[in-house]
């Protein structure tokens, strides 16, 4: 799609890049302009899959600080809760928040980061013997 704005033809992928750019700039203004410590909760799994869960939560956290890096969201301090249903073949379902402290913007960041990161490598086959075909629950929270 194409707009004509004074002979000029704007693809609607660089009105998006603006719009990303107006919101960064508008949360510099607001006095967002240094990072936090954002993390992704703590991994203290035990168990079988002690060793899945981590590739995982590592894959995630890596592609949220991405994200924040990235759009420049700063400056907030609370937390984003985030359930989803991780599938024995490595894909994810259901991704929604639970609970959320920051906003609706850096919530939905949250749940992107997970789907971002998605599809997860299958479970191993002792790991998929153990749960068969029905989904693992996961709630990730996020520390703004």
């Amino acid at each position: 799609m194409q707009l004509n704005t004074r002979h000029e033809k704007i693809s609607m992928t660089h009105m998006a890049r603006w719009s990303i750019a107006c919101v960064a700039g508008v949360l510099l203004l607001i006095g967002c302009s240094s990072p936090g410590n954002n993390q992704v909760g703590s991994l203290t799994p035990t168990g079988p899959f002690t060793d899945y869960d981590h590739v995982v939560f590592e894959k995630v956290q890596k592609q949220w600080v991405y994200l924040i890096d990235h759009v420049g969201l700063y400056g907030r301090a609370g937390t984003v809760q985030v359930q989803f249903s991780m599938l024995y073949d490595g894909s994810v379902q259901n991704v929604c928040v639970t609970s959320n402290s920051v906003g609706e913007i850096y919530g939905l960041y949250c749940v992107k980061a997970i789907q971002d990161a998605a599809p997860f490598d299958p479970l191993p086959v002792d790991l998929h013997k153990l749960v068969g075909d029905e989904p693992r629950e996961a709630n990730f929270t996020f520390y703004y």
